[in-house]
């Protein structure tokens, strides 16, 4: 794993029987598990790359908004920034509608405890 696994180490969890755990949603949903290793590790790395995509775009939007001095940008950046964020939490939940289909739903949950808790990623 990355040094950028910090931004997706919250959606990941090892359950006390050694298995190891999504959250799509965070705490809001349910957890499920992996039908192999490789699929772990191919979601989390792709779970990384999403966020660092994601990242990366709001970056250039912000540099766009400060570098240009126009009225109209500084008038319509808000609605280009809200634009680009529902953009990237539907393609996630769309993404995620794909992968879920090939987890196994799991009686595990995400607590606040365990996102503020230290752990080893």
């Amino acid at each position: 794993m990355g040094s950028f696994d910090i931004v997706s180490r919250n959606l990941f969890k090892t359950a006390p029987d050694g298995r190891q755990v999504f959250f799509p949603v965070g705490i809001f949903g349910r957890g499920y598990t992996f039908g192999s290793a490789e699929d772990y590790r191919r979601l989390r790395r792709q779970v990384n790359a999403f966020m660092l995509v994601e990242l990366v775009a709001i970056i250039i939007l912000g540099i766009v908004r400060y570098s240009v001095a126009s009225p109209a940008l500084a008038y319509y950046w808000p609605i280009a920034f809200l634009g680009l964020l529902l953009f990237f939490v539907v393609l996630y939940f769309l993404w995620m509608r794909s992968w879920l289909g090939r987890l196994q739903p799991s009686d595990e949950r995400l607590s606040l405890r365990d996102l503020v808790a230290p752990r080893r990623p």
